[in-house]
């Protein structure tokens, strides 16, 4: 399944420049402020801080340093994870 995922994000590359847009949308205008807004009940409040602003900052990074996609693909998914994880974590606690 990860292979099959990695060679997808490969196959991408030709589709770069509309990713990065979703990329940067999708994590800086739902996701994070999602976070943010859930963080406000949660008890780790600076770590989450830490957490969703490293993972902001490091979509931003990898699309502005022009990597390719077999790379940004795959940490824009793991970036995704772990913030609606805290958002998950959020909502429970």
């Amino acid at each position: 399944m990860v292979t099959n995922f990695m060679k997808w994000s490969k196959a991408m590359q030709f589709y770069r420049v509309p990713i990065i847009g979703a990329m940067i949308l999708l994590q800086g205008c739902i996701i994070a402020p999602l976070v943010l807004f859930t963080m406000t009940s949660g008890t780790l409040g600076d770590i989450q801080m830490y957490t969703v602003t490293l993972s902001t900052f490091l979509i931003v990074t990898l699309n502005l340093a022009d990597m390719p996609t077999k790379i940004t693909i795959p940490i824009f998914s793991v970036t995704t994870v772990i913030s609606l994880g805290m958002v998950l974590f959020n909502i429970i606690t």
